[in-house]
């Protein structure tokens, strides 16, 4: 996982994301659901990535493609993942804006699937907008991607940290008043 998101791409911006959702994956103990994120308004490379092993650095299914072209597609099922509380409307303003809250207003159960099938799903997209965005370049500084690509990805950041402190307030203590080996992983 770190290592193919980490592939061509560096920055500040993309090193947060990374490691917000490696720390996000140790609350859940680096388990792997068999379920996956919805697949509504899923950008069809997704399936193509998963179907060849997850290697290529773009699916071939999207190579040549502009990058404005890619954008709806990863934007239209970032929305669609939202809870509802969350969820903008198709075609209106605030999701041309981005303008998802900012404000934990439920669970996250709708987004919570750990392990590959999950939100790094997303952030390869992320990663193949980026470098659709620079296809030129072997190595991609995040730091310069499009105002709506760092928007997007720093949203994706808040949810993901959200989602971490939402786990966390959710475990207990062990009977020792130690903290368990997920919470301590992600503290140290």
């Amino acid at each position: 996982m770190e290592t193919y998101l980490h592939n061509s791409v560096h920055g500040e911006l993309w090193e947060d994301a990374v490691n917000a959702l490696v720390s996000l994956e140790s609350v859940y103990g680096f388990q792997t659901s068999h379920k996956s994120l919805s697949r509504t308004s899923r950008p069809p490379a997704v399936k193509h990535w998963v179907e060849g092993g997850r290697k290529q650095a773009i699916p071939t299914v999207i190579q040549g493609t502009k990058p404005d072209a890619f954008e709806p597609e990863v934007v239209g099922w970032w929305n669609q993942l939202q809870p509802d509380w969350r969820t903008l409307a198709a075609g209106s303003t605030e999701l041309e804006g981005g303008k998802w809250t900012r404000e934990v207003k439920g669970d996250w159960k709708a987004i919570r699937q750990p392990g590959i099938n999950g939100l790094y799903s997303v952030l390869a997209c992320m990663k193949w907008w980026l470098l659709l965005q620079h296809k030129d370049l072997d190595e991609v500084d995040a730091n310069k991607a499009s105002f709506a690509w760092d928007f997007v990805l720093k949203d994706i950041v808040w949810v993901i940290d959200s989602m971490a402190a939402s786990e966390s307030t959710q475990q207990r203590p062990s009977k020792s008043g130690q903290k368990s080996a997920s919470k301590k992983a992600r503290t140290s």
